[in-house]
């Protein structure tokens, strides 16, 4: 079959036909060593080689896999004890419209949601031109007198420990003060 000054990976040898190139560029690409016996293939270095970069590789991916889970409780956590902070201000709210407004007071409390122990308090405090009330506070929102005498400033922390570290968040808000004359009736 092999014909006289025939090369089978010459472009211009007539047994090639249209659209070969890319065989004859793969075969001179690929250039296996006979190893013993005329047998090719990989070594065992070049083997273990190839696993080593494969376990790294894999160990790079599931750290980054675990990482994202972490982020994706710690986020969760976040927007849940935001949620439970928000829903005692609401609490708060309800109870200042039933008793006509409310009172400097400090409360707390504990509870447990979806197996997670949290603790609250609320610290209910008068308005005044401190500047930790105005970092609470966007700058927005003035501290004017008129809203020193009918509200009161509303802050609710929740606490609890993610893997034994703990963790905080905070909502604050503006909440009406008990008027003089309704608390005298």
């Amino acid at each position: 079959m092999r014909r006289a000054g025939f090369t089978p990976l010459h472009p211009e040898s007539p047994g090639l036909q249209a659209g070969d190139e890319w065989q004859i560029k793969f075969e001179s690409m690929i250039k296996l060593r006979p190893l013993g016996r005329g047998v090719t293939g990989f070594t065992f270095i070049e083997l273990m080689i190839s696993i080593v970069i494969l376990y790294f590789g894999l160990c790079v991916i599931l750290n980054s896999f675990i990482g994202a889970i972490r982020a994706l409780n710690a986020g969760q956590n976040y927007v849940e004890s935001a949620s439970l902070a928000r829903e005692k201000i609401e609490e708060m709210e309800i109870a200042s419209y039933e008793n006509k407004g409310l009172a400097i007071d400090t409360q707390s409390g504990s509870f447990t949601s979806r197996g997670r122990n949290f603790s609250w308090r609320s610290e209910t405090t008068e308005i005044s031109d401190r500047s930790e009330d105005h970092d609470l506070v966007s700058d927005s929102q003035s501290h004017s007198p008129e809203l020193a005498k009918e509200m009161l400033l509303v802050k609710v922390s929740l606490n609890w420990k993610e893997r034994g570290i703990p963790k905080s968040s905070s909502i604050v808000t503006y909440l009406p003060k008990i008027k003089e004359e309704i608390k005298a009736q």
